[in-house]
C-alpha cells in the first residue's frame, strides 16, 4: 500500500498590520465613542481644567451626564455642599485618589459634604474629609441604583458618618475606608436591595447600622475595628431580612447587635467576632442560622466564629 502523501505546508505572507480601512473605521469609532457617548468636565485648581468649582461642572452636566474628572488638590466646599440633583441622572465624580480631597469650610451648615439624589449617579476615588467640622456626613444618598467605590472618608467621631444611605434602593457601597467617625455607614428610611461590601472601618465609635424599617440589605466582608464603646453592626427599629456575613468584627461594645424584636428574619453567617465585650446581643425575632430557629444563641453556630 503506497504512504499517504501529506498536503505540502501553506506559506503565509508577513504580517504587515491591519488593513488601513479597518484601522481608519476603529479609530473613528473610538473618536465618536469618546466624543458622543459621554461628556467630560475636568475640575482644576491650577487652571488647568474646565472649571475650578466641582458643583460649576456638575451643573454643565445636568442635561447630558457624563464624567466630572476631578484633578488632585483640596477642595473646599461652601455651607451648602455639593449636589447631584435628581433631575441629572447618570453623573460620575472621579478623583485621582487619596490626593483629591474634598471637606467642608468651617460654618459649614448642611448635613454632608456631597448629595447624590438621582439614579444611577457614581462617586469613585476621592477622599473626603469632614474631621475638622463635626456632625458632618461625607455622602448622603437619597437617589436609587447609586455606586460609591474606592473612597476614604475621615470624619469627626462627634457625629460624623462616611456615608448615609437614605430611602434608596439598589446602591452599592463598595471597596472604601472609613476611619475616625461615629458611624462608617448607616442605612436609614426603607432602604432596600443595597448592598455594603468589602469596606475597611478603623478607629470607630461604631461601624454599620440598618435602621428604620431597611429590608433586604447585605452587609458583607467587611472588616470593622472600633474603640469599644457601642456595636460593630447595628439591626434596628423594623428592619427584616437582612443578610449580615462574612465580616470580621473587632474591638466594639457588641460586636453584631440585633437591637429589638420587631427586626425578623435576619440572617447572621460566617462571621468572625473576636475580642469585642460582647459577641452577638440577638433581641431579634427568628434570627437565623444560630443554633435553632429563634433562639438567642448564636455561639451554637459554628458559621460564625465567636470570641
Amino acid at each position: 500500500m503506497p504512504p499517504e502523501t501529506l498536503p505540502k505546508p501553506i506559506t503565509l505572507p508577513p504580517f504587515t498590520g491591519l488593513p488601513k480601512k479597518f484601522l481608519v473605521d476603529y479609530r473613528q469609532a473610538d473618536s465618536r465613542a469618546k466624543t458622543s457617548s459621554f461628556a467630560t468636565a475636568l475640575v482644576a485648581l491650577d487652571g488647568t481644567g474646565d472649571f475650578d468649582n466641582i458643583q460649576s461642572a456638575i451643573d454643565s452636566l445636568l442635561s447630558s451626564g457624563g464624567i466630572v474628572a476631578i484633578k488632585d488638590g483640596t477642595y473646599e466646599v461652601g455651607e451648602n455642599g455639593i449636589t447631584i440633583p435628581s433631575t441629572a441622572p447618570n453623573i460620575s465624580l472621579v478623583g485621582a485618589g487619596a490626593s483629591t480631597i474634598i471637606k467642608p469650610v468651617t460654618g459649614h451648615v448642611e448635613e454632608a459634604i456631597l448629595f447624590l439624589k438621582g439614579e444611577f449617579q457614581e462617586v469613585r476615588n476621592i477622599k473626603f474629609d469632614s474631621s475638622a467640622v463635626d456632625d458632618v456626613i461625607g455622602i448622603i444618598v437619597s437617589g436609587n441604583k447609586c455606586l460609591i467605590t474606592r473612597c476614604w472618608f475621615v470624619t469627626s467621631n462627634t457625629g460624623g458618618s462616611g456615608v448615609l444611605l437614605s430611602g434608596t434602593e439598589n446602591t452599592i457601597v463598595s471597596n472604601n475606608i472609613a476611619t475616625d467617625g461615629l458611624y462608617a455607614y448607616r442605612l436609614q428610611n426603607s432602604c432596600t436591595f443595597c448592598v455594603i461590601s468589602d469596606n475597611v472601618c478603623k478607629d470607630l465609635k461604631r461601624g454599620i447600622l440598618i435602621h428604620t424599617t431597611c429590608n433586604n440589605n447585605i452587609v458583607s466582608g467587611n472588616a470593622l475595628d472600633g474603640e469599644g464603646t457601642s456595636d460593630g453592626i447595628e439591626i434596628d427599629a423594623n428592619s427584616d431580612n437582612n443578610v449580615i456575613s462574612n465580616n470580621r468584627i473587632s474591638g466594639f461594645a457588641n460586636g453584631i447587635h440585633i437591637n429589638n424584636a420587631n427586626c425578623d428574619k435576619n440572617i447572621l453567617i460566617g462571621n468572625q467576632i473576636i475580642g469585642n465585650s460582647t459577641a452577638v446581643v440577638d433581641s431579634g425575632t427568628n434570627t437565623h442560622p444560630n443554633g435553632a430557629s429563634g433562639t438567642t444563641n448564636l455561639a451554637l453556630d459554628d458559621l460564625n466564629i465567636i470570641a
